[in-house]
C-alpha cells in the first residue's frame, strides 16, 4: 500500500521503465506545468516525480478532488445508520426555508449532481475590487431557495454542481458534528493520512467540500488508493462496500454535445467513472486515475487549466502497456528514469531568456493610457538573472519580480486574495513561481503561476514597437486574479 512506502522497480511490477520516461517527456513537451506524480501497482510506488521547487512536503490545492473526499465522508454516514441516501436532503436542514422543488432533492441526487439548479456556483468569489463578496453567504440556504430552480425533476439530467457538494459538506457536519476530514480522521489514521491535510473554510465556518481540501501528493495517492480498492485497506473495510461500489459505478450520463472527453464517461457519487476505470478530478489538473483491472493508479498534482484529456492519454498509456507479469530489468533505461525524476524542474520559458531590446528599455517609464485594468504606467527592469515590473494599478505601486529564462520563487504584489477561509483576505501576498522570455526580439511574455493554497496564473505580453507599447493580460484561476484581464497601449515616457 501507498502508506508502507515500498518503492520497487516499474519492471517488478509489469511497467516498462520506457513508459514512464515517454510519460514524463509528453508532459515537457507539451510545455504542461506539472508540479507532481505518482504511479503505483498493486500496492506498490512505482515512480513518484516532483518538479522542483515542490517536494513530497509540498501540501497542494485540490479542488474538486475535495467533493470525492466529502463523498467517501457520507459513506461512512451511511455505514453508521446516520444518513439515507433516499432521504430528502433537507430533512437534514430543518431550519432552512426550502422551494418545493428543491425540498424533494434527495441526498443521492446531490452525491450524483443531478439537482434541478441552473447554476454551477452559490456565491461570488471575493476580488481586490470587492474582498467581501461572499461574508453572508449562507450556501444551505441558497442552495435550497427557489432562485435558480430549473425546469427538470430531481434525479435526472445531471449539470456539473458545486453548490450541491458543498451542502453535503455541511451535511456531514450537521449530522456528525464534525467537518468531513476530522470526522473521516480514523480512516484516514488507518491509511497513513498525515494531520497536515487541512480544508478551506466557507464564510460559516464550514470544510469548503466542493474546492478546499489541500493535501500532499501523498496523502492525496493514500485518498485515492482507498477510492480504487472500494474503501477496503489491508482487507478491512473502512468504508462500506456498497456504498463505494455505486460511488463508483456510472450513476448519470454525463455525455452533452460536441466536447468529447474522459469525463463523458458517466459519474457516481462525486466520482467520475472513466474509459478504463474511474477517477477524481480537481480544476487544475489535479487527478487520480484508477485503472481497477489491473491495479495500477496514477496521481497528478500541477497547474494546468486544460489537462483532463492530455493526462488521461498520458496515464491510459501506462495502463495499456502494463504486463500480467513482471519484465526483465532494464538498468539503463532504468538508471535514465532515476536521473530524470531527480532533475526535475518547473519550466515556464517559452522563447529566449534575454534581447538585445532590454537596454533600450530598461528603468524607462511607459505611460499607459486608459484601460480597464487601472493600470496607468510601467517600468520594466533586467539584470542577468532577474527582471522586474513595476506598476501603477490604481493608484498603488506594485513591484512583480521574475527569473529570466527560468521561475523565480517569489509572491504576486496583492494581499486581496482570499486566504483559509473563503470570504477573509489572506493579508500576505501570494507564493508566485513567475518566468521571463523573449518570444520575439520586440515580444516578452512574463508567466506568473500562483502557486499557494490557491492556484492560477496570470500571462502578461509586452509588444515593444519604437517608443510604444501594446500590453496584454490573461488570468486564470477561481476567484483570484479577476482585476488582471484586459489590454492596454501607451509610450515611453
Amino acid at each position: 500500500m501507498v502508506n508502507d512506502y515500498n518503492f520497487v522497480t516499474p519492471e517488478s511490477e509489469g511497467i516498462s521503465s520506457n513508459k514512464i520516461l515517454e510519460f514524463i517527456e509528453f508532459f515537457d513537451e507539451l510545455r504542461i506545468n506539472i508540479h507532481s506524480f505518482m504511479i503505483v501497482r498493486h500496492g506498490n510506488i512505482v515512480a513518484e516525480g516532483y518538479y522542483k521547487p515542490f517536494d513530497k512536503n509540498t501540501r497542494h490545492r485540490l479542488y474538486s478532488c475535495s467533493k470525492s473526499v466529502v463523498s467517501l465522508a457520507v459513506g461512512k454516514l451511511c455505514a453508521e445508520g446516520l444518513v439515507d441516501l433516499n432521504a430528502p436532503l433537507c430533512s437534514y436542514f430543518k431550519d432552512v426555508e426550502k422551494d418545493p422543488v428543491m425540498a424533494e432533492v434527495t441526498v443521492e441526487d446531490a452525491l450524483k449532481m443531478c439537482v434541478p439548479r441552473k447554476d454551477l456556483y452559490y456565491c461570488k468569489f471575493p476580488m481586490p475590487s470587492d474582498p467581501k463578496a461572499v461574508e453572508n453567504a449562507d450556501f444551505a440556504k441558497t442552495f435550497f431557495s427557489d432562485e435558480g430552480v430549473a425546469d427538470k425533476p430531481r434525479g435526472s439530467l445531471f449539470r456539473y454542481n458545486s453548490h450541491a457538494s458543498s451542502v453535503l459538506a455541511e451535511l456531514v457536519l450537521r449530522v456528525s458534528g464534525k467537518n468531513f476530514l476530522d470526522y473521516l480522521r480514523p480512516v484516514f489514521d488507518k491509511i497513513g493520512v498525515s494531520p497536515d491535510i487541512e480544508c478551506i473554510k466557507t464564510p460559516f465556518g464550514v470544510d469548503w467540500g466542493a474546492s478546499g481540501v489541500l493535501a500532499t501528493t501523498r496523502d492525496f495517492a493514500k485518498i485515492g488508493e482507498l477510492v480504487l480498492n472500494k474503501g477496503e485497506y489491508k482487507g478491512k473495510e473502512l468504508l462500506p462496500r456498497a456504498y463505494m461500489e455505486r460511488a463508483t459505478s456510472k450513476l448519470a450520463d454525463t455525455v452533452f454535445g460536441e466536447n468529447v472527453n474522459p469525463r463523458c464517461y458517466g459519474y457516481g457519487y462525486q466520482i467520475w467513472t472513466e474509459p478504463y476505470g474511474f477517477g477524481l478530478h480537481g480544476m487544475r489538473g489535479q487527478v487520480v486515475f484508477c485503472f481497477p483491472d489491473k491495479d495500477i493508479m496514477v496521481v497528478i498534482n500541477s497547474n494546468e487549466p486544460d489537462f483532463l484529456s492530455k493526462y488521461y492519454y498520458a496515464a491510459s498509456r501506462i495502463y495499456k502497456s502494463a504486463a500480467d507479469a513482471p519484465l526483465i530489468e532494464n538498468k539503463k533505461s532504468l538508471k535514465k528514469l532515476s536521473d530524470v525524476i531527480s532533475s526535475l524542474k518547473i519550466d515556464r520559458s517559452f522563447g529566449k531568456a534575454h534581447s538585445a531590446l532590454e537596454r533600450e528599455i530598461s528603468d524607462k517609464k511607459y505611460v499607459l493610457n486608459e484601460n480597464s485594468m487601472g493600470i496607468s504606467e510601467f517600468t520594466l527592469g533586467f539584470n542577468e538573472n532577474e527582471g522586474q515590473l513595476r506598476f501603477v494599478m490604481g493608484g498603488e505601486e506594485k513591484t512583480l519580480s521574475f527569473g529570466c529564462g527560468t521561475y523565480l520563487d517569489t509572491s504576486f504584489p496583492d494581499k486581496s486574495f482570499y486566504g483559509k477561509f473563503l470570504n477573509l483576505k489572506s493579508d500576505r501576498e501570494f507564493r508566485t513561481l513567475s518566468t521571463g522570455s523573449w518570444t520575439m526580439e520586440n515580444r516578452l511574455l512574463i508567466m506568473a503561476d500562483i502557486s499557494d493554497d490557491t492556484l492560477g496564473s496570470l500571462g502578461i505580453v509586452f509588444e515593444f514597437s519604437g517608443d510604444t507599447v501594446a500590453l496584454e493580460m490573461r488570468a486564470g484561476g477561481e476567484g483570484i486574479l479577476t482585476d488582471y484581464n484586459g489590454t492596454a497601449s501607451g509610450r515611453q515616457e
